[in-house]
C-alpha cells in the first residue's frame, strides 16, 4: 500500500501583528485591533505566560478514509508545543473567536491570571479590591507587552472602581518618495507603533487611498497628505510635495 504524504500544512503567520490577551481567571481574552479592543471567551490551559503563533494546520482536502483520522478542523500552532482550536485543543475557542484570531493576524499570546478587570483603549477599570503590589504585577507583563505607559495611583490599597490610566502615545509616521522620470513617482509610508494602525492617504487633496503603505502617482507636481490612525483613535499626519518629469523621447 503506497504511502499518503503530507496530513499537516503548516500556513506562515503574516508579518502585521497583534497581541491576545488571556485573563485565565474569569476566560476572558481581548485583542487590540484597528477597529477598537475585541473580546473573546476561552477555556483550557495556557502552555507558557508568553507564547507565540508559529503555524496554522488546514485539514487535507482528501476524499480518502484513513487508518488514522486527522482533525477536520483548522488549528493554530503555538510555539510551545500548544494549540488553539474549537475544539480538542489546547486553549479552546469558539468558532466566532477562531475567526477573531485570524483575522486580527494574532502572532502572539499573553496569558495572566487577574480578577476582575475591565480593559478598554484609555483605562483598566477594577472590579475587586487589590493591593498594590498585586496590581503592579499583574498588569505590568500586559501594558509592557503592548509598549503603553501607564499611571498607578499613589497608594497602598485599591477597591472596586478605581482605575488606571493609560498613556498610549500617537503613533511615529514617516513619509518617503521615489522620482521615476517618465514615469511618475512613489511615494510610502513607515510607521511605529505598538498596535495596529490604518493609513490614509489624501492625494492632491482629492483622491483617498486606504489600507496600503505605497501609492504610485503619474508624472507632474503632486501634494500627499498621509494620516496614521492607531487602536486609541490617535493619529499622525504628514505632507509632502513631489515631482517627476514626463517621459520625452529625444531624437
Amino acid at each position: 500500500m503506497k504511502a499518503l504524504p503530507l496530513f499537516i500544512l503548516l500556513i506562515p503567520t503574516v508579518l502585521l501583528s497583534s497581541i491576545l490577551f488571556l485573563n485565565t481567571y474569569d476566560w476572558s481574552g481581548y485583542i487590540f485591533t484597528k477597529e477598537g479592543l475585541k473580546k473573546l471567551v476561552f477555556y483550557g490551559k495556557c502552555p507558557a505566560a508568553e507564547d507565540e503563533i508559529v503555524g496554522e494546520y488546514k485539514p487535507p482536502d482528501m476524499n480518502i478514509n484513513l487508518l488514522l483520522a486527522f482533525p477536520t478542523f483548522n488549528i493554530f500552532m503555538l510555539k510551545s508545543g500548544g494549540s488553539i482550536g474549537v475544539r480538542g485543543t489546547t486553549i479552546t475557542v469558539t468558532k466566532e473567536g477562531y475567526d477573531l484570531i485570524r483575522e486580527s493576524s494574532v502572532t502572539k499570546l499573553f496569558c495572566y491570571s487577574f480578577p476582575g478587570i475591565i480593559l478598554s483603549a484609555t483605562e483598566i477599570i477594577l472590579m475587586e479590591d487589590v493591593d498594590r503590589f498585586t496590581l503592579g504585577s499583574s498588569l505590568s507583563p500586559i501594558l509592557n507587552a503592548l509598549k503603553i505607559p501607564y499611571e498607578i495611583p499613589p497608594k497602598r490599597f485599591f477597591h472596586k472602581g478605581d482605575t488606571v490610566t493609560l498613556q498610549p502615545e500617537p503613533p511615529k509616521l514617516q513619509l518617503f518618495s521615489a522620482r521615476l522620470d517618465g514615469q511618475g513617482s512613489l511615494v510610502w509610508a513607515n510607521v511605529t507603533d505598538s498596535s495596529t494602525t490604518t493609513i490614509t492617504f489624501l492625494i492632491d487633496g482629492k483622491d483617498i487611498v486606504q489600507n496600503k503603505e505605497l501609492v504610485a502617482l503619474p508624472p507632474g507636481t503632486h501634494t500627499i497628505a498621509a494620516t496614521a490612525v492607531d487602536v486609541f483613535s490617535l493619529s499622525t499626519s504628514l505632507s509632502t510635495i513631489v515631482f517627476s518629469r514626463p517621459f520625452v523621447e529625444e531624437s
